[in-house]
Protein backbone atom coordinates (compact mmCIF):
# COMPACT_ATOMS: atom_id res chain seq x y z
CA UNK A 1 0.00 0.00 0.00
CA UNK A 2 1.03 3.76 -0.11
CA UNK A 3 2.70 5.13 2.65
CA UNK A 4 0.62 7.80 4.40
CA UNK A 5 3.35 10.81 3.99
CA UNK A 6 3.60 9.90 -0.10
CA UNK A 7 -0.21 10.85 0.31
CA UNK A 8 0.50 14.22 1.69
CA UNK A 9 2.62 15.03 -1.00
CA UNK A 10 -0.39 14.82 -3.67
CA UNK A 11 -2.91 17.27 -3.81
CA UNK A 12 -6.89 15.64 -3.25
CA UNK A 13 -5.62 12.06 -3.14
CA UNK A 14 -7.76 9.88 -0.59
CA UNK A 15 -6.08 6.70 0.64
CA UNK A 16 -8.45 3.81 0.82
CA UNK A 17 -9.06 1.51 3.95
CA UNK A 18 -9.23 -1.75 2.07
CA UNK A 19 -9.35 -2.68 -2.28
CA UNK A 20 -12.84 -2.90 -1.62
CA UNK A 21 -12.85 0.90 -0.86
CA UNK A 22 -10.87 1.92 -2.94
CA UNK A 23 -12.84 -0.01 -6.38
CA UNK A 24 -16.14 0.20 -5.52
CA UNK A 25 -18.05 1.90 -8.03
CA UNK A 26 -15.02 2.75 -9.57
CA UNK A 27 -14.68 4.16 -13.52
CA UNK A 28 -11.48 2.74 -14.06
CA UNK A 29 -9.08 0.80 -12.18
CA UNK A 30 -5.57 1.00 -12.60
CA UNK A 31 -2.58 -1.38 -11.23
CA UNK A 32 0.18 -0.19 -10.88
CA UNK A 33 1.89 -1.89 -8.11
CA UNK A 34 3.39 -5.75 -7.80
CA UNK A 35 1.74 -6.16 -3.96
CA UNK A 36 0.81 -9.68 -3.81
CA UNK A 37 -2.64 -9.40 -2.49
CA UNK A 38 -3.48 -7.58 -5.81
CA UNK A 39 -2.49 -10.65 -7.67
CA UNK A 40 -4.57 -12.66 -5.18
CA UNK A 41 -7.39 -10.51 -5.38
CA UNK A 42 -10.19 -12.63 -7.00
CA UNK A 43 -11.75 -11.20 -9.65
CA UNK A 44 -15.33 -12.41 -9.00
CA UNK A 45 -15.36 -9.95 -6.40
CA UNK A 46 -13.77 -7.02 -8.12
CA UNK A 47 -16.01 -7.61 -10.89
CA UNK A 48 -18.98 -7.24 -8.57
CA UNK A 49 -17.44 -3.73 -6.96
CA UNK A 50 -16.99 -1.91 -10.01
CA UNK A 51 -18.94 -0.17 -12.66
CA UNK A 52 -20.24 -2.61 -15.63
CA UNK A 53 -18.35 -0.17 -18.06
CA UNK A 54 -15.08 -0.19 -15.84
CA UNK A 55 -12.05 -0.27 -17.52
CA UNK A 56 -9.00 -2.32 -16.07
CA UNK A 57 -5.79 -1.22 -16.50
CA UNK A 58 -2.85 -3.56 -16.09
CA UNK A 59 0.31 -1.97 -15.59
CA UNK A 60 2.09 -4.91 -13.69
CA UNK A 61 0.54 -7.97 -16.36
CA UNK A 62 -1.17 -9.06 -13.07
CA UNK A 63 -4.34 -10.42 -15.20
CA UNK A 64 -4.61 -13.09 -18.60
CA UNK A 65 -5.63 -10.73 -21.10
CA UNK A 66 -7.41 -13.33 -22.53
CA UNK A 67 -9.56 -14.53 -19.22
CA UNK A 68 -10.22 -10.97 -18.14
CA UNK A 69 -11.83 -10.37 -21.70
CA UNK A 70 -13.87 -13.79 -21.70
CA UNK A 71 -15.14 -12.75 -17.85
CA UNK A 72 -16.30 -9.24 -19.40
CA UNK A 73 -14.28 -6.98 -18.29
CA UNK A 74 -13.35 -3.96 -19.99
CA UNK A 75 -9.42 -4.69 -19.97
CA UNK A 76 -5.74 -3.16 -21.28
CA UNK A 77 -2.51 -4.89 -20.03
CA UNK A 78 0.23 -2.21 -20.61
CA UNK A 79 3.13 -3.39 -22.16
CA UNK A 80 2.03 -6.60 -23.38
Amino acid sequence: MVNAEETKQVINLKQSASIEEAVKNADVVAFFTGHQEFFNYPREKLKSLIKPDCWIIDGRNIFDPKLMKTEGFNYKGIGR
